[in-house]
């Protein structure tokens, strides 16, 4: 069976000029990267619909920035699904104990933080230091980072002596890298 459409006289190069643009933006689009994903092969990500390893680290990485955004705005609960989402990728991808999750770990932490369940918070923060414990050198701004994050919610639930030897070792670590003239942590 043959289906004809007959479509008006002048109505032709209209139609034409319709498909041709569309065709001009989703080529642009694809140039630009907005065609990532499961795509059948479109959009240059390595065919048969499977993304690089630039790609998926791209995604994860706009997708933390979002749950930061929607975080800083109030929005807990989208924040927390978009981070969540990016834990569970990079754990999927890198293991549970790749240094990509401290910072999602600390999103995540935040978003507790910022709910006022800082029980929920610290157990995140104290993985997210174990792993650039483990991963980096005890020296690194990044473990100090870390400190200071777990240090700042114990001082909040009133753990000061928590709180405390954390601030010290993080000041310690700080002024390491960043010279004894910047001002302490703590």
């Amino acid at each position: 069976m043959t289906i004809r459409l007959r479509w008006p006289v002048g109505c032709r190069p209209l139609l034409a000029a319709l498909l041709l643009c569309l065709l001009l933006m989703s080529v642009d689009a694809m140039a630009r990267g907005k065609f990532k994903g499961d795509m059948g092969g479109i959009g240059g990500n390595g065919g048969a619909g499977q993304s690089g390893p630039k790609d998926n680290a791209g995604a994860s990485d706009q997708m933390l920035e979002e749950a930061k955004a929607k975080l800083q705005a109030g929005d807990f609960d989208d924040a927390q699904s978009l981070a969540r989402e990016v834990l569970r990728r990079r754990e999927g991808r890198f293991g549970p104990d790749t240094p990509k999750l401290a910072p999602v770990l600390t999103v995540l932490a935040n978003i507790e933080r910022g709910r006022g369940h800082f029980a929920a918070a610290e157990p995140l923060l104290r993985r997210a230091l174990k792993i650039r414990e483990k991963a980096l050198d005890p020296d690194q701004p990044l473990v100090g980072q870390s400190l200071v994050k777990l240090a700042e919610l114990l001082r909040d639930e009133g753990r000061y002596g928590e709180a405390a030897p954390l601030y010290q070792r993080a000041d310690a670590i700080l002024e390491k890298a960043r010279g004894p003239d910047d001002p302490p942590v703590a």
